[in-house]
């Protein structure tokens, strides 16, 4: 079975690789069909705003969280198995953390 880039993706986003996380991500996000593109970019942008938490950059990271916020909010609760009404918090949460120099264990549930 071919893994997709989403999975690529999820299986580097569930280890703290956000970087790499977003290069998989946003090829997912070019591919996807017109109404679930957003979904894939707010996704990407999460995955921006932790990655530039994690480098102390505050003003990227709220500017990622800002866009991702944006993207996904029209997407509801939950899209393609993602619980985004708990995902969305807790990533800002998690971004609010990194800033402040809380480099603990991060475990989002997807």
């Amino acid at each position: 079975m071919t893994t997709t880039k989403w999975e690529q993706g999820l299986a580097l986003f569930r280890a703290g690789h956000y970087f790499e996380t977003h290069e998989e991500w946003e090829i997912a996000w070019k591919e996807a069909p017109r109404e679930e593109r957003d979904f894939y970019q707010g996704m990407v942008h999460l995955t921006v705003a932790l990655y530039q938490a994690g480098r102390d950059n505050k003003v990227a990271a709220h500017s990622q969280m800002r866009k991702a916020r944006k993207r996904l909010s029209t997407y509801g609760a939950q899209y393609n198995e993602v619980p985004l009404a708990l995902l969305v918090p807790a990533v800002e949460q998690a971004v609010e953390r990194r800033l402040t120099g809380d480099r603990s264990c991060l475990d989002f549930g997807i």
